[in-house]
Formats: C-alpha cells, structure tokens, sequence
C-alpha cells in the first residue's frame, strides 16, 4: 500500500497535465473535430441522424450537445470537454492505481492528445480506467457496489463507442474465471439488452458500410483483403503501443519510416524500450485484470482500426502493467522511474509545440491559421471569400473563421451551402464527398466570379502542389485523401481569366493554399 505522503504527493501529477492541456489547447481544429461540433450544435434529431451515417454511439455526442447549450462551442469550451474526462481519469489513478502508475499516466504525451481533442477517445480511456479499477476491486473482494459500479462503466463505455465492448469480455471472463457465472453472464447480458434501443441504428450503420463500393469509393476506401488484415495487425500493435509509450507528434501520425525519423523518434523509442522492458518484467505481478483489458482490446482492434487512439481503453493497463515492472529494478528503482517520467514529459513538447493536432492524413493542415491568414486578406481587401474543400476542412475552417468575429457574409461560396444548412454534414458516400471537385471548373469559375464582381480570395488545394493518382473524367481529380485531392486544371482554368497571387500557410503542409483571384479587363 502507498503511503499518506506518496499518496498526497501522487494528487499533485493532475496538476502537470492541467498544466501541459494549457499549453496545448489553441490547436487548430481537425476535420473530425470540426465534425464533432457541427454535430453537437444541430438539432438533436440531427444529431441521431449524423450518428447513423457515422458509425459511433451517440453517448459522447449526447454530452457533447448538452454542453455547447451549457457553456457555448468556443475553443476553450469543447477543448474543455475534452479535458474532463481525462482528468477524471487520472484523479482516480492517483487515488486507486499505484502511484507509479499514476505518474505514467498524468505525465503521458499520449494522455495529453487525448486531453486536447475534441472526440470521445478520452472518455473511452476515462472507462478504461474505471474498469480496472473496479475489477481489481472485485478480484481482491467481491461487493454488490463495487459490481454494479463496473456495470455502470461497462454500460456507458459502450454507449460511448462501440471499441469499449472489448472491456465487456474481458469483465466477463475475469468474472467467470473468479466462479462469479451469474456475475459473468450479467456482466454481458446488461450492456446488450440496453444496446436493443439502438438496433435501428446498428442496422442502417452495417447497411450503410457493408454495401459494394462504387468507382470512386474503391479508390478512396479500399478494403483489404484477409492475408493484409493478418500482417498489418502486428503492425497496428507495435505502433500503438509506440504512441503509448511515446505520443503521437514524435513520429508522423500515419507511418513508420526512415524519413520520418528525427530527433523526437529517437528519443520517443528510447521510451518504448524502456517501457517494454519494465512491461516484461512487471506484466506477472500485475494481475489479471490489466493483462485482459489490454489483451482482450488490443488484439481483436488491431483487426479492425489501425489508429491507437482507438485502443484508449486499454491505455490505462498498460501504464499499469509496465508500473509493476519497476518493483523488480532493485536498485535501479528510483532511477528508472524519475527517467521514464522525465522522458514522458520530454515528449509532450513536440505536441505543445506544433499548431495542428496529429492527424489520420498525409498531411497536417493548420485551418485555424487559414482562417484568420483569408479573414485578415478580406479586410485588406475588402474581396470575399470562396472556400472549395472538403465537407470536414470546409467546417474546421468556417468554425475558425466564426471564433475570429466573422458575421459569415465574408464567405460567398463553399461546396456544402445547402447541407450545412440543413444539418447534413456527413456525405453519404464518398462520390458525393468529392463530388464538387468533378464540376466544370470553367463554369465554377464563372460562377465565383460573378458573384465577388471578378475578385475574390480563394482557399483550396493547389493542384501544382498535390500529389498521387488522377481520376475521374475531363474534370479529373488528382490525389487520394481529404487532405491533398485537388481539381486537376483549377489553377490553369482561372489563370485563364484572372491573375493569382498564392499565400503561404506556415502551419500547414501539402498543397492547402491560400489565393488571391483578381479578375483581369478583357481576360475571359
């Protein structure tokens, strides 16, 4: 048992997380970020419908509404939220998890990622906890409350995403290994009965993403077969353990490689070695209860979503079970807990240091920054502004441009006008999402311009900068992904009847581009 001291000082570790979230919450919005508050801001009906299309539970959704209508949808509000329950998280390591433990977890740059982004994945974690928590609890003595409390978790954690079922099987088995059967069998019996409410949802949720891919979908969405499920699952459990043990902005978000390899990578796999190594020494004194949870997650997942964000369930047990490592250092002890902490925090500067969050595309793109660099052009200018991006870039930037004291009239034209404002703001396939980028550009460029009278200032992805494969038609699309499709000849089509000036995004990389459209007498 800890003593009163370690205890007390254990509840100072809340404190530096508080303290990293503070310096890392101005971040600009990702397209899923932007997504989560487009959602939260609609109508609830909306919102039910949004969490049809997009295959997530609507617990997170549903605080998330509640809140904006509490304290509003500004950037320090939803980064707020997104704090809660990860501090919530850590205030229960600190006072039922081994201190060292507790250290891990408060000093993790990973843990710091989940504490800024605006999505359900630091709840996932929060549950994670309390589940181990609670199952130590009861393998040590089984009580009515400490049982009914796990249901609890269990039951919100799978209202929240459906990646917290993993902790259900796990609970169950741990039940049922203890000689606890009827525990066990509840332990499953009451998170499914109380999903029966959603089946209409699941249902059209399967339909919607079982179906045969069109043209564009194959490319975009390509599913792969069995045999690259089977060798990229270890792939997915090396890097997420990586991004336990060292975050996610010391090494690009989406790829392992040489050229991705800096300093932060370095350092960032020192961590992980040291992490592994305690891990294989501490995993025998850990008990059951974190090797399950991060088993029972980890290995069905990485079947399923190589991101490591959705393993956040498991990331409580794993802190646990590489803690239990340190009590087999001897001497060595003290030394190798003040490294690792020393090490954790170390890597939380190059996520408090950059402007994006890390994210799932090719490249990051600083909207925020876009958006204040378009505004500050329209005043100078006085020229409005045409947004043609994708339907998840085009909300991160009108949010931005909001949070900047924009009234709105300075965008005269984005793709998504007429389902925004009806509250649609997921495509239903995604044809329809790069469906504007197959018009005309001709026609669109007329269009801009007589609506800004010639002149107009453009955000959009240069295709002289973008790269991959071109598809489509006349109107052929050049790149793979949100972050890098572009109209192939949009440059050239408007250079034809207007000169442009291009602006640099210093937050941003990739072909994301800020430009000035001036229309040109007798230029047609």
């Amino acid at each position: 048992m800890r003593t009163e001291r370690a205890a007390s000082a254990a509840m100072l570790l809340p404190i530096a997380l508080v303290l990293l979230w503070s310096l890392s919450a101005w971040k600009s919005l990702t397209g899923d970020e932007a997504l989560t508050v487009a959602i939260a801001g609609s109508s609830y009906h909306s919102l039910l419908r949004a969490v049809t299309l997009d295959p997530h539970m609507p617990g997170f959704y549903t605080v998330a509404w509640l809140w904006v209508r509490l304290f509003g949808d500004s950037l320090l509000s939803i980064r707020l939220l997104a704090l809660a329950p990860v501090l919530a998280a850590c205030l229960t390591a600190c006072r039922k998890l081994p201190a060292r433990a507790a250290a891990l977890m408060c000093l993790s740059p990973f843990a710091l990622h989940l504490a800024v982004e605006f999505r359900m994945y630091g709840a996932l974690m929060m549950f994670g906890v309390f589940d181990l928590v609670l199952l130590r609890r009861l393998a040590e003595r089984f009580g009515g409350r400490a049982f009914a409390l796990l249901l609890l978790s269990l039951v919100a954690g799978t209202w929240v995403h459906y990646f917290a079922w993993p902790a259900v099987a796990a609970s169950a088995f741990l039940l049922f290994r203890a000689g606890r059967r009827r525990h066990a069998a509840a332990a499953v019996a009451v998170p499914v009965a109380l999903y029966i409410p959603l089946m209409p949802v699941i249902i059209r949720q399967v339909h919607r993403f079982a179906g045969a891919p069109g043209d564009v979908q194959a490319i975009i969405t390509s599913r792969p077969s069995l045999l690259q499920v089977l060798v990229g699952a270890p792939l997915s459990l090396a890097g997420t353990i990586y991004r336990f043990a060292a975050g996610t902005a010391s090494a690009s978000f989406n790829q392992f490689s040489i050229g991705a390899v800096n300093g932060w990578t370095i350092i960032g796999f020192g961590q992980l070695a040291l992490m592994g190594f305690l891990f294989l020494r501490g995993w025998r004194r850990a008990g059951a209860a974190p090797i399950l949870l991060l088993l029972w997650t980890m290995l069905p997942l990485s079947l399923i979503r190589p991101s490591a964000r959705h393993f956040a369930l498991a990331f409580p047990a794993f802190v646990t079970l590489v803690s239990s490592g340190f009590l087999g250092t001897g001497r060595l002890r003290v030394p190798a807990t003040g490294l690792a902490a020393v090490l954790s925090v170390i890597l939380c500067v190059p996520f408090v240091l950059r402007p994006t969050l890390p994210q799932r595309c090719t490249f990051d793109r600083d909207m925020k920054e876009a958006a204040e660099e378009a505004l500050s052009l329209h005043r100078d200018t006085g020229l409005p502004i045409v947004c043609y991006l994708d339907n998840y870039t085009t909300l991160a930037f009108l949010y931005h441009l909001r949070q900047a004291n924009a009234d709105g009239s300075a965008v005269i034209w984005h793709p998504f006008e007429e389902a925004f404002a009806s509250e649609e703001f997921i495509c239903l396939t995604p044809e329809d999402a790069v469906g504007f980028l197959m018009h005309d550009t001709d026609s669109l460029g007329s269009v801009w311009a007589d609506s800004s009278g010639g002149s107009y200032i453009l955000v959009a992805n240069d295709p002289g900068k973008a790269r991959g494969p071109v598809m489509g038609g006349a109107d052929r699309i050049v790149g793979v992904g949100s972050d890098v499709m572009s109209d192939q000849d949009l440059t050239d089509a408007l250079s034809a009847r207007a000169s442009l000036e291009r602006f640099e995004l210093r937050g941003s990389r990739g072909p994301l581009s800020i430009f000035v459209v001036r229309g040109e007498p007798g230029r047609r």
